[in-house]
């Protein structure tokens, strides 16, 4: 600061001499000499700056501390040493940040921040062996990239350190700065053993916890309602137990709060040299069930492991139940953890050979302002300039090989960054921001050896809110870590792409393979229940021929009474009644009985009328002979009811028109014997037809009266009844609960059919012309042993064996009447003519006028 203040005062005053000489001796040529004398004092006295603003101070600041940065440049696989692409990105995004802020945070005050690449390895003891030389000294051990700021003759003191990138090495090193109590941030760490602020009350990072990445994980397979049934693949470290630890710990909560239910089907931690026998597991959970999603909670060295040894037994397998084996495990869902989700060169290695798909969780960041363009321009050339390219600087050596082997540069073109360059730089920022912030509280000078003042700048540092050069918005709360937001991320056509994000612990993201079933057992079929074997793996049982199942219940069901399981067994119909159907056979039969009847009929009632006149016709009253016909169309048209399925109208009309129709048989039956006639005669009572038509229409109009009642009180209700397994008939019974009016019905009818048979059996040997009482008495007792038959029958039979019986003894009664009591008539109006006469001699007891018989009597008669 000294030297700068000298050589300002001595331009200065060189250029006042300057200006005065000109005022006195004006040229024109030296118009601009002031000018350009103060632009030189103002760059003399500025640091040189490159292109991208690594400063190169003329004097070296007053000040220097150190932040080694534990990152991992080459890492074993097998024994063999191999370089770490990754790491690459991120020691360049830590030199960038730090030249950053000692050129725009740090350039008003004299202090400086300078960093050394320490190269773990990614092994534990390695980190914290570096880690206390770069506390002692530097060594060779590490990989010094010094800047202006390194130019000094003192080792510049720790006062913190970056990293690492594995929660293990983390771990190593928060140990160490709890006995130094110097601050620490990590940039990928995300173990939940660091969210223990007293075991490791020095510890700062600015990606979040694995308790939320587990949680965003648990939410992607929860979103999903196919996957019950997952396996989990974990590192076994302290990044992978933790995570494996926090998932199990959200599905347990999910599964004690919500009836969907998902379970663990395996749960794998990889050790080293394990990865033959944890793929070995994999592949025979695969064959067994129908899993398909599997989650690897794994650092990248072990995810690279694993799929090699998966290759490794994919190989092994011949044939077809191979080549099957094979689709499974290549169409296996990997939700990849944060560690392996962005590593482009494990996906180069195995992505289309052991697995195609593929769900990462990355944290949430932004790219790095213009370090894109800085990666393409550096170069040797630019680097030599900058930096002192001593033999100890064995970063750009790793730097020089790697870019010339992998043409890294002209892939990062186009290409997306490491997640966690984006991290790296937020934790170095907070590093210079959190030195400025402890610089401007202080009232006392900073103890140059920051010795005494650690533990005071960590408060500070914790507490520190800031924007840095990825847009980012940092700051650490309670728990001492950055709030956390993760991006979900796919693959597809060689590259990463963003396809949702977690946020607020709101899942926004549209799962591609969610119609993907991965469950312990296939579905069971309908008529199948399943039989619990685990709480997410079953048997499948057939249930019984007369149950159902829709193959998700446990128990197979049986239907109600008037229903059927369907084709499938999974659920169930209704049933269609057994019915006499329209086309079948017995109602083609009905069908032709019942034109025959009508023909009869037809046959009769032509007959009658064409011999009108004549004494078979006249004797016993024509009105009688209508009625009979006439009921006897009816009932016949009235067996149409039994045929089809039956309905509460349909059941009425059955009880109504055959009860009736019958009734009106037997009395028209009754009204016709002898027994009744001669007791008119006695009675000396000529116009008996009068008597005949009164006795028909009171016992008609009893019966209508009845009926009436009872349906008007007890109604027929067509009901729907399971005969036995599977078959269902239709009932037609009497309402329940309503006064039983049936009686009724039952009384009139039995007093008509006895009254009748009475009377045909007293007048059956009454002499008379044609000796019709026997034929009556005959009719009658048949029309009995009808009923008396079907009275059993109706106790008997169900269904539409119980609907063709009524219709069947309908149509009996009506032939009987047809055959019994018109035959006989019929025989003598046609083939015994001459007995169709009215004779004197057979009729004595009619007055006589003249020998000539008088119309009115002979009609009588």
């Amino acid at each position: 600061m000294k030297s700068t203040f000298t050589h300002l005062l001595s331009y200065s005053i060189l250029s006042y001499l300057v200006s005065r000489l000109y005022s006195l001796f004006p040229l024109p040529r030296m118009r601009c000499v002031p000018i350009w004398l103060l632009l030189l004092t103002t760059a003399h006295t500025a640091c040189n700056l490159n292109k991208w603003g690594l400063p190169v101070p003329e004097q070296d600041p007053t000040t220097v501390f150190t932040v080694p940065a534990i990152i991992p440049l080459h890492f074993y696989e097998n024994g063999i040493e191999k370089f770490y692409s990754p790491g690459v990105q991120l020691a360049e995004a830590v030199l960038y940040t730090m030249s950053f802020i000692n050129r725009h945070v740090l350039h008003t005050t004299r202090f400086c921040l300078n960093t050394t690449i320490v190269d773990n390895h990614l092994l534990e003891r390695r980190s914290v062996t570096l880690g206390m030389r770069q506390v002692g000294r530097l060594s060779v051990g590490s990989s010094p990239r010094p800047d202006s700021c390194l130019q000094t003759a003192y080792k510049p003191p720790v006062v913190g350190f970056l990293g690492a990138a594995v929660s293990d090495n983390t771990i190593a090193i928060a140990n160490l700065c709890n006995v130094l109590k110097i601050p620490q941030i990590s940039y990928a760490s995300t173990s939940l053993d660091l969210d223990d602020t007293e075991a490791y009350p020095y510890f700062l990072r600015t990606v979040p916890s694995d308790q939320l990445q587990a949680k965003a994980i648990v939410e992607i397979i929860r979103q999903s309602s196919n996957w019950s049934y997952i396996g989990i693949i974990a590192s076994d470290s302290n990044y992978g137990g933790a995570g494996l630890s926090a998932i199990l710990t959200h599905v347990s909560k999910i599964n004690t709060t919500e009836e969907n239910e998902f379970c663990i089907a395996f749960q794998y931690k990889l050790q080293k040299h394990d990865g033959p026998t944890v793929a070995s597991q994999v592949l025979s959970q695969l064959n067994e069930t129908e899993l398909s999603v599997i989650v690897l909670f794994s650092d990248v060295s072990q995810t690279r492991e694993y799929f090699r040894a998966l290759d490794d037994v994919l190989q092994t397998l011949k044939g077809s139940e191979g080549a099957r084996l094979r689709e499974r495990a290549l169409n296996v869902i990997y939700i990849g953890s944060d560690s392996w989700s962005s590593d482009q060169e494990t996906f180069n290695l195995y992505h289309g050979v052991v697995f195609k798909r593929f769900i990462g969780v990355g944290v949430y960041t932004n790219e790095i302002e213009g370090f894109r363009d800085y990666l393409q321009e550096l170069n040797s050339t630019n680097y030599n300039s900058i930096y002192d390219n001593t033999p100890s600087n064995y970063f750009l050596k790793w730097y020089n090989e790697y870019t010339e082997k992998n043409n890294w540069k002209d892939t990062i073109k186009d290409s997306k960054f490491d997640d966690h360059s984006s991290t790296t730089a937020d934790a170095t920022y907070a590093f210079g921001q959190g030195l400025l912030e402890y610089i401007r509280s202080r009232t006392n000078p900073i103890n140059s050896s920051f010795e005494t003042v650690t533990s005071e700048f960590f408060d500070t540092l914790k507490n520190i809110s800031f924007t840095s050069l990825t847009g980012n918005q940092v700051s650490f709360g309670s728990n001492n870590q950055q709030v956390g937001r993760y991006y979900i991320v796919g693959y597809e056509d060689g590259a990463f792409q963003p396809v949702g994000n977690y946020s607020a612990s709101k899942l926004f993201y549209e799962n591609p393979y969610q119609n993907t079933p991965s469950i312990c057992s296939a579905p069971c079929k309908g008529g199948q229940r399943r039989k619990s074997t685990s709480p997410c793996c079953h048997e499948c049982v057939d249930c019984a021929a007369h149950e159902f199942s829709d193959g998700t219940s446990t128990m197979c069901s049986a239907c109600n009474q008037t229903y059927t399981h369907n084709t499938e067994h999974t659920g169930c119909i209704a049933v269609t009644p057994d019915y006499i159907s329209f086309t079948s056979t017995f109602a083609v039969i009905l069908y032709i009985l019942i034109a025959g009847g009508l023909v009869a009929v037809v046959g009769i009632v032509a007959i009658f009328v064409a011999k009108f006149h004549t004494p078979v016709v006249q004797g016993h009253g024509v009105f009688v002979y209508v009625t009979l016909l006439s009921t006897c169309v009816v009932l016949l048209a009235s067996t149409l009811l039994f045929l089809g399925e039956s309905s509460d109208l349909n059941c009425n009309l059955r009880l109504a028109v055959p009860v009736l129709g019958v009734s009106s048989l037997f009395l028209c039956v009754s009204c016709l014997t002898k027994t009744v006639i001669l007791k008119l005669r006695a009675l000396q009572i000529t116009k008996f037809y009068i008597i005949q038509l009164l006795i028909l229409v009171t016992g008609l109009m009893t019966q209508v009266l009845i009926i009436g009642l009872v349906l008007f009180f007890r109604p027929m209700k067509y009901e729907k009844r399971e005969i036995k397994r599977g078959k269902v008939y239709g009932e037609c019974n009497f309402k329940k609960d309503t006064p039983r009016m049936d009686v009724l019905l039952y009384l009139s009818c039995f007093l008509i059919f006895v009254g009748s048979l009475i009377l045909s059996f007293l007048g059956r040997n009454i002499n008379e012309n044609y000796n019709e009482g026997k034929f009556l008495a005959f009719q009658t007792i048949a029309m009995h042993i009808v009923i008396v038959a079907f009275i059993p029958t109706i106790m008997l039979l169900e269904g539409p064996v119980l609907s063709g019986a009524w219709a069947v003894t309908t149509v009996i009664m009506c032939f009987i009447v047809l055959i019994v009591l018109f035959t006989p008539k019929l025989y003598i109006i046609i083939y015994r003519p001459y007995k169709n006469q009215f004779i004197e001699e057979l009729l004595p007891e009619i007055p006589r006028t003249n020998g000539v018989i008088r119309e009115e009597d002979s009609m009588d008669l």
